[in-house]
């Protein structure tokens, strides 16, 4: 079987490596292989680091998942994989306005970040709640508590009207929930909001 000749870009040197592969290889073991092979990359927690498929598009990178192969992903000969930390720091916007600084991994699914976010914060209930970008007028806008109880205090005829104000939950979308962090990343250096998916509103 042909040798899959990749250039891997050592992210802690910033050296780009051409080194022959398996196409059948899995992606753990390409990563454990770089690491014996080049010295650079060897170093920090093994289990931080992994392999990166950058585009054009900053948007729409992927990080190769260790439990697949790389012929997996369709790599070509010349092709430039980044050896790098899946480590992030985030900054979440908290329903009560507090924003809370955590370190997350960048290749898992928003989804999978709830478990983490939530049971750091106490919330046991982490599927019913997601990940948004903050948008400029949401830090001018009521938390969601508090829109909640303004919303259960309403009359129906009047909640039309309080929506041409205020962005609810429900008309947020949250197909974050499906997508790594890292394909959604628009505004790095800006807060992602902890909303709540699902909402009772009393009539």
């Amino acid at each position: 079987m042909a040798t899959l000749s990749l250039k891997i870009c050592i992210d802690t040197s910033q050296q780009v490596k051409t080194m022959q592969f398996e196409p059948g290889m899995m992606v753990f073991d390409a990563c454990n292989f770089i690491r014996h092979k080049v010295q650079e990359a060897n170093r920090g927690n093994p289990q931080e680091y992994g392999l990166f498929l950058a585009d054009e598009d900053p948007k729409k990178g992927v990080w190769l998942d260790n439990a697949r192969s790389l012929e997996y992903y369709l790599l070509r000969n010349g092709d430039i994989l980044q050896y790098k930390s899946k480590m992030r720091i985030l900054r979440v916007r908290m329903l009560d306005d507090a924003v809370k600084t955590l370190q997350v991994d960048d290749s898992h699914m928003v989804s999978q970040l709830m478990v983490v976010i939530c049971s750091r914060i106490g919330i046991t209930n982490h599927d019913e709640y997601s990940l948004i970008f903050e948008l400029p007028e949401e830090k001018e806008n009521m938390s969601t508590l508090k829109k909640q109880s303004t919303i259960a205090r309403m009359e129906r005829k009047k909640l039309e009207e309080m929506k041409k104000k205020l962005h609810t939950d429900d008309e947020l979308s949250y197909s974050l929930s499906r997508h790594e962090l890292v394909g959604s990343r628009e505004d790095v250096a800006g807060a992602v909001c902890h909303r709540r998916r699902y909402s009772a509103v009393e009539t």
